[in-house]
């Protein structure tokens, strides 16, 4: 099962995780909530007693941690509490839970290690003594026989979160019931599971099942007792994997008016999306080109990276004091983002660009001023800048960038010069509104 860490926890609303982390984690965790890329790898980090809850008892029921971007995964035998905590409009940390449970799991199943890894966790805490203690981590745990016969096998791939279950021949996949707590659950007509809280909506697709001998394809469905998941599946000869694919999803935005116009993706499959936005909070992250909106009572565009697990990566602001909007973006074989819309601020272009000044109107009103073109490096830094119309409005709707790093621009303009060239195959304002 596919877990992305900062969503999942993201579209649940639960109880503060009575979980205390040290000083150094708890800034660590903020900071990403924050929008600062989380810098620690993906690993089940073992809990050498550094892990508490509110009253600093030492949590033995938490045997592992993950640590993805603004979100803690604490794992035990047959339970995982996902813990996330964001930056709220007073820039005060709001902490969030779910809890997934599997009943009547085996609490004392055999726990075996994958490889263990070279990243490790130092911890000087009053309950680990003079020397404090050194936490290692590794890439994989197995939970065996979690049910009779059946393994729990949960390990990173592609940065995320995933876990399987093994049934091995003759063992009953009946046995396995899964408890959501802070989300209510819904069977869709495709077979797939909606995960509906007050923070939004996850689909948890159509689980897969094969023979692991033969990769044949073993027919399976999800049972829904409210909240309470189990699995329908075919009978068959040797040991299935159970598989089920969770996919994510995000609300992106401030306390302000936010849209997104327009999304695009890298060879990497990092996901970037574009816009404009009137909110002064939770669209930058620190160090971003622009790190604040720029007028009063103005929109700006923006642009905002996730990676492929959804987390986010860096998110910056566009524009000066009038209104900026993005409409259009692009992204090239090398990851370098291309954003274009229209804007009636002065000042966005660089020097040696196409069209260094805004011609049309400026300062806001009904206008829309001059459309933009805008190329942003793959860290958020922007490269180049350049307006393109005339006296009149002109909004730049549209941006293509072909393998030959060639890029297109169209919108629409109101203006009578300043758009085409001379041997254009239209040269002239032909009429019309625009």
């Amino acid at each position: 099962m596919r877990f992305n860490g900062t969503y999942l926890s993201l579209l649940f609303c639960c109880l503060a995780l009575p979980i205390a982390l040290s000083a150094r984690d708890t800034k660590n965790t903020q900071a990403a909530a924050a929008g600062i890329s989380a810098t620690r790898p993906l690993l089940f980090v073992e809990n050498k007693g550094q892990f508490t809850d509110q009253n600093y008892k030492v949590r033995s029921d938490i045997q592992f941690r993950l640590a993805s971007n603004g979100l803690n995964i604490m794992l035990g035998c047959g339970s995982l509490h996902y813990q996330f905590i964001k930056m709220n409009a007073n820039n005060q940390a709001e902490s969030y839970r779910v809890d997934v449970n599997l009943i009547g799991a085996n609490k004392n199943a055999t726990l075996v290690t994958g490889t263990q890894q070279e990243y490790v966790e130092s911890y000087y805490m009053p309950q680990l003594g003079l020397n404090g203690t050194v936490a290692h981590a590794y890439n994989a745990i197995t939970y065996k026989d979690v049910y009779p016969g059946i393994d729990w096998v949960l390990y990173v791939k592609n940065n995320q979160l995933e876990y399987d279950f093994v049934v091995r021949e003759g063992a009953n996949t009946n046995q396995i019931k899964i408890k959501y707590s802070g989300a209510e659950l819904a069977l869709n007509a495709d077979g797939s599971i909606k995960a509906s809280s007050p923070f939004g909506v996850i689909t948890e697709k159509t689980p897969m099942a094969y023979v692991k001998e033969s990769n044949e394809i073993v027919p399976l469905k999800f049972n829904l007792n409210k909240n309470l998941l189990s699995f329908n599946t075919a009978k068959a000869k040797g040991t299935i994997v159970i598989d089920p694919v969770l996919k994510w999803a995000t609300y992106y935005g401030g306390s302000g008016s936010d849209n997104i116009r327009k999304i695009d993706f890298d060879a990497n499959g990092n996901i970037f999306a574009v816009g404009q936005t009137a909110s002064t909070n939770q669209i930058a992250t620190s160090g971003a080109f622009q790190t604040a909106l720029s007028g009063t009572n103005t929109w700006d565009a923006f642009l905002v990276k996730f990676n492929s697990n959804g987390g986010i990566v860096w998110g910056t602001y566009f524009g000066g004091t009038g209104n900026d909007y993005g409409y259009g973006l692009s992204v090239d074989n090398a990851g370098f983002a291309y954003i274009c819309g229209n804007t009636t601020s002065s000042g966005l272009a660089t020097t040696g660009a196409n069209q260094t000044t805004n011609n049309g109107p400026v300062g806001g009103g009904g206008s829309t001023g001059d459309a933009y073109l805008a190329k942003f490096d793959n860290n958020g830094n922007r490269i180049w800048c350049t307006y393109k119309g005339g006296t009149g409005n002109e909004q730049g709707f549209g941006v293509y960038v072909n393998a030959a790093y060639q890029v297109f621009l169209c919108g629409n303009s109101t203006s009578t010069s300043g758009i085409s060239t001379a041997t254009a195959y239209q040269n002239a304002r032909q009429g019309g509104n625009f």
